[in-house]
């Protein structure tokens, strides 16, 4: 694959608690907020590192922001087609 970006979604770890708790279809480990917190940015900072290895631009937007993503995608592909 040939990723031209990368785009890390993050959320409130309270919320992400909440959604865990909510879902009966999968079975996660038991966390707490600030254990979340700290697996987020984790995993933010491996994906920002995957994506400068790759040298391709690396974004964060709120979960929810779907206007966000959108412009995002418009700015992206008007880039690609230059």
């Amino acid at each position: 694959i040939r990723p031209t970006m990368f785009l890390f979604i993050e959320d409130d770890p309270e919320q992400i608690k909440r959604h865990r708790l909510e879902d009966p279809f999968r079975c996660r480990p038991n966390r707490d907020a600030k254990a979340l917190a700290m697996q987020q940015e984790q995993a933010k900072l491996s994906a920002k590192s995957i994506a400068t290895e790759l040298c391709v631009p690396f974004h964060v937007l709120k979960a929810g922001d779907v206007e966000g993503v959108v412009q995002l995608l418009q700015e992206r592909r008007g880039e690609l087609h230059v």
